[in-house]
C-alpha cells in the first residue's frame, strides 16, 4: 500500500466489514449481469464488452482487453462471435489504418440499450432499506470511487468509457 495516507493504510475492523459487505454485494451485481446478459443471449464477457462499446468510437482490441480486463487472446474470439451475430463491426482506424476498431452496429446499440435499460432496474432489496440507507449507501459509494485515485477498484469507467 505505497503511497496511500497513512490513516487509508489501517486496517480498522470497519474496513473489513464493510469490504466484506461490498464484496458479497458486487457478486450479486455480478450474477444480476450474467443473468440479464442470458435474457438477451449474451454470454458474461459479450455483456460486459456491449457495455464498453459504442456506434462512434472504434476501440482497439487491445484497448478491449485492458478495460475489461480480459485476456487479449480471448478477445479475437469474443469480437468474432459478437460480430456474427451482428451486434459489433471491425472498422478502420483513422488515426491508425493498420489497426482495426471494434463498434457496435445499430442492432448492438439496441441491444446494449436493452442490457442497460435491465441492469438498472434497482432491486427489491433495494427498496427494501429505505430512502435513508439509500442515500447513505449512494454517498458512500460515491466517495469510494472518489478515492479510488489509483484505478485499484474501479479501473475504466463503464459508463463513460469511449
Amino acid at each position: 500500500m505505497i503511497g496511500y495516507p497513512k490513516q487509508m493504510r489501517e486496517d480498522t475492523g470497519a474496513q473489513r466489514a464493510a469490504w466484506r459487505a461490498l464484496f458479497r454485494t458486487s457478486m450479486g451485481v455480478t450474477r444480476m449481469l450474467a443473468m440479464r446478459g442470458a435474457e438477451l443471449g449474451l454470454s458474461m464477457p459479450q455483456a460486459r464488452t456491449l457495455l464498453v462499446l459504442r456506434r462512434s468510437a472504434p476501440r482497439s482490441m487491445g484497448d478491449l482487453a485492458a478495460s475489461l480486463p480480459i485476456d487479449p487472446s480471448s478477445m479475437t474470439g469474443l469480437i468474432d462471435r459478437l460480430e456474427s451475430s451482428g451486434l459489433v463491426e471491425r472498422v478502420p482506424v483513422p488515426e491508425d489504418r493498420r489497426i482495426r476498431g471494434v463498434i457496435l452496429t445499430q442492432s448492438g446499440a439496441r441491444v446494449r440499450r436493452r442490457l442497460i435499460h435491465a441492469v438498472m432496474q434497482p432491486p427489491a432489496c433495494l427498496k427494501e432499506i429505505g430512502r435513508g440507507h439509500q442515500l447513505a449507501l449512494t454517498a458512500a459509494l460515491e466517495a469510494m470511487a472518489r478515492a479510488d485515485v489509483h484505478g485499484d477498484l474501479l479501473g475504466a469507467d463503464l459508463w463513460t468509457a469511449r
